[in-house]
């Protein structure tokens, strides 16, 4: 079947790849198009789906696996864009979603697995992700052989057979959402050789982007996989790099999800290049800059221990600035800060309290004064961790004097030693990371 509107031609006379790359690109494109008319949107994706499994019925002989992973990722494509139409009409509910055509794709790309290109396993995750639906409840093991291979691209020894930056995104952000735990840390450690390669690509137009980097470095956080130093610290040079080049500059998420990544897998950055960061977000106007962008650079600079006291006073400036911008539009109400993003901003205060009689005091408690009327602080959480009583017995056990079950400003450590000398500051232990748990306080 083809979509109407469209000329079909005879299925039969698509003899070469190529032809039939064109035509899964043509028949999408026209239910793309139809789906912005009054046609009912799942009647223009199972036609589409339609005109799919007629090609696959009597093409699939002479299909390679770019085709199906084409005709896979305009299946996702218009299902995603028939479920947005679907959404924007008032209709409750999903679309369906083409799991028979997804299965007969996968099926068939299991023999052609060896031939498969960086590209058309990228597009695979990403169908897969885009349409929830998982390649090995079709071809068990199936996403682990996909993954496998892409780890082989990635030291191929022809250059245009490895990864571009955009596909090590997409495959690392899938793994994220999909699991495949035997093969993540593998995958891993191939993309952040591959983007090393790249950030030394004699092509520009091979380097990767600001906010290819940022991605890499945030799907690295979210599988708590840590890079190498060298790895890290290319790509932040590389971001402070395009701040120096027009048109490619890094937005204020690019740069702040880089360091909320460095930040949270425990990466040392070097000084220059958070502060060349540091120096373009905050001369960046407040209109182009989120609220969440000054939460997140604030509390990673203070994880890093790179936050200072101008430097969390320019933060709070920029967010005042930014409130009574919007206080000015009518129409407009600055939004509070969620609990999760005040209690970002208290431990970065938190992070910089001096020591009782300090004479930097002063100057904290004004800097306190100023962050409370932007937003109250919120009570820290406590979470519960297996081993809190374990560890609080065994402290015990050698006598060392501790503090247990209560709030240090604003973390809930589990446990706080106290110093025999009061000129020394407390101890916090923490047993496991959680959202709310100090991550590192060099300090102490």
């Amino acid at each position: 079947m083809c979509i109407k509107g469209l000329r079909a031609p005879n299925l039969k006379s698509l003899k070469h790849p190529r032809q039939i790359t064109t035509y899964i690109k043509q028949q999408r494109e026209q239910a793309l198009s139809l789906l912005k008319t009054p046609l009912r949107p799942e009647a223009a994706s199972a036609t589409f789906g339609a005109s799919m499994d007629a090609l696959l019925s009597t093409s699939a002989s002479r299909m390679n696996s770019i085709n199906f992973s084409a005709v896979m990722t305009a299946s996702a494509q218009v299902w995603a864009a028939a479920q947005l139409s679907h959404t924007e009409r008032g209709h409750a509910g999903v679309q369906k979603r083409p799991e028979a055509l997804y299965r007969r794709c996968v099926q068939s790309l299991q023999p052609l697995l060896a031939d498969m290109s960086a590209w058309a396993i990228s597009s695979m995750f990403w169908s897969s992700v885009t349409l929830r639906l998982d390649p090995d409840a079709a071809v068990p093991g199936m996403g682990k052989d996909l993954a496998v291979k892409f780890v082989q691209l990635t030291d191929a020894d022809k250059e245009d057979q490895r990864p571009n930056a955009l596909s090590c995104v997409t495959v690392l952000e899938a793994l994220t959402s999909m699991g495949h735990s035997g093969v993540t840390a593998q995958v891993a450690e191939a993309v952040c050789r591959c983007m090393c390669s790249l950030l030394q690509s004699t092509d520009q137009e091979a380097r990767p982007t600001a906010k290819e980097c940022a991605n890499v470095l945030s799907a690295l956080r979210e599988l708590k996989h840590a890079p190498s130093h060298d790895v890290a610290s290319a790509m932040l040079d590389h971001l402070v790099a395009l701040c120096r080049s027009p048109g490619l500059e890094p937005t204020a998420p690019d740069m702040t999800s880089c360091l909320f990544a460095c930040a949270e897998l425990g990466l040392s950055a070097s000084s220059n290049s958070t502060e060349a960061l540091l120096k373009r977000l905050l001369e960046m106007p407040v209109a182009r800059v989120d609220d969440q962008d000054y939460y997140h650079a604030a509390w990673s600079l203070a994880v890093m221990g790179r936050l200072d006291f101008n430097t969390f006073a320019a933060f709070l400036s920029k967010l005042t600035g930014k409130r009574k911008l919007l206080a000015q539009k009518a129409a407009t109400v600055a939004a509070q800060p969620t609990k999760a993003d005040a209690t970002q901003l208290y431990q970065a205060l938190e992070w910089l309290r001096p020591s009782q009689g300090s004479q930097q005091m002063e100057a904290w408690s004004s800097l306190r004064s100023r962050l409370q009327t932007l937003a109250p602080q919120p009570p820290p959480m406590k979470p519960f961790i297996p081993g809190q009583a374990m560890l609080k017995a065994a402290l015990a056990m050698h006598g060392m004097p501790l503090n247990a079950g209560t709030p240090y400003g604003m973390y809930y450590p589990d446990a706080v030693l106290l110093p025999h000398d009061s000129s020394l500051a407390e101890v916090l232990l923490v047993l496991d990371h959680s959202g709310d748990h100090v991550m590192n306080v060099p300090s102490r």
